[in-house]
């Protein structure tokens, strides 16, 4: 049987996106149906799914090189149907998305391989290559998916590894508190992702990306002020990836997720769950220059967000938050620029950030052994004196440390005005189901009472 070019080109594409996937099943099941494996074999197992990815990527690479394929549709594939219209998972395979697919490929790779020596006899090592194969498709979900109804997906199983990470040394209360944090900045934030994909269905008539752009590249065919619609849709869709990205109001969960291990860091926080928000809105790029207004408010939180976190890491002597807060400067920035129309400029930063971080987090443990080298051997550290300290006074100095050691006061407000109402909406709701499950119980009670062989012996004595 003779493959056709334009096959083969879908089956490496499914491969590059679903090779995670198919190493979480199979360390999933593993997990749930035998005891504990040797960890050669369930590093095998994630590091055998990332070159699956890699080399068929590759190999899609090559035929399109090669110039089997003139051109490169995007791969649809049937969903589900509901009444008259049919939903498809639908993947884009233009240079932009293989390109992001390379660079998660190999900076998840790169994770695992050196997770193999790190997490060494660590309890849960096993637990986290799961998760790590579960965010690694998400990620790639979100970057291949052409349509919002799938690419939603990808951005759960994103935020829920990232979640069960933080909480990776679960045996202290730090890690589960601050995942409990991010959960709540990701549940928040979804509600915006949701909204956004509602008004696309509603709007649009759906929910395809390239459908959307096409639309925007041509306002007259979208109903009402096409400058309004990007406005709403724009801002919706800029509240999700907010809090993805960890742009102010939501940053207190970034610092604070750095209870997970280096890897998962260097990961999440370097990579991946910093940069999906920035990619979302760089991908529906149209969409932000459809409005001014829009492009204020990227700019304006960017601005805000990047200088706040260059003030406060610089209060931090902890390497992890130190690293965490510059990749919220730089993530900042990356939204200035999709604000201001610089695009391939933002792709760029992207991919280089992603790379530059993922390598910092994973040095961080060998810079700090490198600082107590140099401390035993008496080599003196470099004076790092700033421009701050040349210009300022001492007291505006110190009255900014201040400010910028307490955060300024965001992290007391978001834990106020967001995580507060959030725990308590959630407890109420608890109680409300709790009750509802107890009236149910004691209906379900009489009517078996009614119906017992008791009962009917007297109704037919009677």
């Amino acid at each position: 049987m003779k493959i056709s070019p334009e096959s083969m080109k879908s089956i490496l594409l499914l491969m590059t996106i679903a090779a995670p996937l198919f190493g979480f099943v199979i360390l999933t099941l593993r997990a749930l149906l035998f005891d504990s494996a040797p960890e050669r074999l369930i590093a095998g197992v994630a590091r055998s799914s990332f070159l699956i990815s890699i080399f068929s990527l590759l190999g899609l690479v090559l035929i399109l090189s090669w110039g089997a394929v003139g051109h490169i549709p995007e791969l649809t594939l049937p969903w589900f149907k509901l009444g008259t219209k049919s939903y498809e998972i639908s993947f884009a395979s233009d240079s932009f998305t293989l390109s992001f697919l390379a660079l998660v490929a190999i900076l998840a790779g790169l994770s695992s391989v050196f997770s193999e020596t790190y997490l060494h006899q660590e309890r849960g090592y096993e637990r986290f290559y799961i998760l790590l194969l579960l965010a690694t498709f998400g990620m790639n979900l979100v970057i291949a998916a052409n349509s919002l109804s799938l690419m939603v997906i990808g951005w759960e199983f994103l935020g829920i590894s990232s979640t069960l990470l933080i909480a990776f040394f679960y045996t202290r209360s730090g890690p589960l508190v601050n995942a409990y944090r991010a959960f709540i900045a990701y549940r928040v934030a979804d509600v915006g992702f949701l909204m956004a994909l509602l008004y696309a269905h509603h709007s649009f008539g759906d929910a395809n990306i390239i459908m959307i752009i096409k639309k925007f590249a041509d306002p007259s065919s979208l109903h009402g002020d096409p400058a309004t619609t990007a406005l709403i849709f724009g801002s919706l869709l800029f509240f999700a990836a907010a809090g993805k990205s960890s742009i102010l109001p939501f940053f207190p969960w970034l610092p604070r997720a750095m209870e997970g291990p280096t890897p998962s860091s260097a990961l999440f926080y370097g990579a991946f769950a910093t940069h999906a928000g920035a990619f979302l809105l760089l991908r529906l790029s149209p969409v932000i220059a459809g409005s001014t207004w829009l492009s204020v408010i990227l700019v304006g939180f960017g601005l805000f967000s990047a200088l706040f976190s260059t003030f406060v890491g610089r209060t931090r002597t902890d390497i992890k938050t130190a690293l965490a807060y510059a990749s919220l400067t730089q993530v900042s920035l990356i939204y200035v620029e999709i604000g201001l129309g610089m695009y391939t400029l933002a792709a760029v930063h992207i991919a280089g950030h992603m790379s530059l971080r993922t390598y910092q987090f994973m040095r961080a443990p060998s810079a700090l052994h490198d600082m107590h080298v140099r401390e035993v051997l008496g080599v003196e550290a470099r004076d790092h004196s700033h421009f701050f300290d040349r210009v300022l006074s001492k007291e505006f100095q110190t009255w900014l440390y201040r400010l910028a050691f307490e955060e300024g006061g965001i992290a007391t407000f978001y834990d106020r005005w967001i995580v507060r109402p959030f725990r308590n909406l959630s407890g109420r709701l608890s109680q409300i189901e709790q009750g509802s499950e107890r009236s149910l119980e004691r209906s379900l009670a009489r009517g078996v009472h009614h119906l017992s062989p008791k009962h009917d012996v007297q109704r037919e004595g009677l």
